[in-house]
């Protein structure tokens, strides 16, 4: 996300302020003739807005915010068995905030980053059962932030609370994520590999006894863009991970 370039409204700003102290000379003679037009006496005066070669087409902004939902027949999660039956439904929303936007080297892109991710099963009153709402299993918020470390790594730190709404219980976790972008190596046949570092900080024993967990994955997710010429490009990636518990 760039930065708003306010060099080019500063510009704007002022030949606009110089055109309104040309015609307050002749306040009793000026007429506007036309926007960017104004008549003293009988001097014409062309405004026109400076432009900057250096400036950006327009304001990317410093928030971004996404959101989707996904529709899967089971829903597993980390090697267990968290839905088989019904329509698993699972919108999220996310809102991202640039901090930082110098670049792709070592802490030149730093933003924050929280949403929501919930599933939601179609046959909750028959295999959730529990308290209300029935069909709503899993409810999940995150927050944390994410920066650039230079060639091509990056890395992020976030927390994550799950909650269950239907039966009960959450569980707290820390997550540690570094990525890599191998395009300038590998091009159309990147690889773009990931780690994930899971810990566990609270778990509630009443409705998930047992010790704290970790985990540890290790995924790649080839793909390459079907369309792209076009206003609505096609991308196809095939992701590979592999996940195992670190205690």
């Amino acid at each position: 996300m760039g930065m708003f370039e306010r060099s080019k409204s500063a510009r704007l700003t002022a030949a606009f302020v110089a055109a309104g102290s040309l015609a307050l000379v002749g306040v009793a003679q000026a007429d506007v003739a036309a926007a960017n037009v104004v008549i003293v006496g009988e001097e014409v005066v062309v405004v026109e807005a400076a432009e900057c070669a250096e400036c950006s087409a327009g304001n990317s902004g410093m928030v971004s915010i996404s959101a989707g939902v996904d529709f899967y027949d089971k829903y597993f999660f980390r090697g267990y068995t968290q839905q088989i039956a019904g329509l698993q439904v699972q919108p999220w929303a996310e809102i991202g905030i640039q901090l930082v936007d110098n670049g792709a080297g070592p802490f030149g892109d730093v933003s924050l980053f929280f949403g929501t991710w919930n599933s939601i099963n179609t046959k909750g009153d028959e295999v959730l059962g529990g308290q209300s709402p029935h069909n709503w299993y899993e409810s999940d918020f995150y927050a944390g932030i994410s920066t650039s470390l230079g060639h091509g790594l990056s890395a992020s730190v976030s927390y994550i609370a799950y909650t269950y709404p239907s039966t009960g219980g959450d569980i707290g976790e820390i997550d540690i994520a570094l990525s890599y972008d191998d395009s300038d190596l590998l091009g159309a046949f990147a690889l773009s590999p990931y780690a994930t570092f899971a810990f566990e900080i609270h778990r509630d024993q009443t409705a998930f006894p047992g010790d704290n967990a970790g985990y540890f994955e290790f995924g790649i997710e080839p793909g390459c863009t079907v369309l792209e010429n076009s206003d609505y490009p096609v991308s196809i990636s095939t992701p590979v991970a592999l996940g195992v518990s670190m205690y």
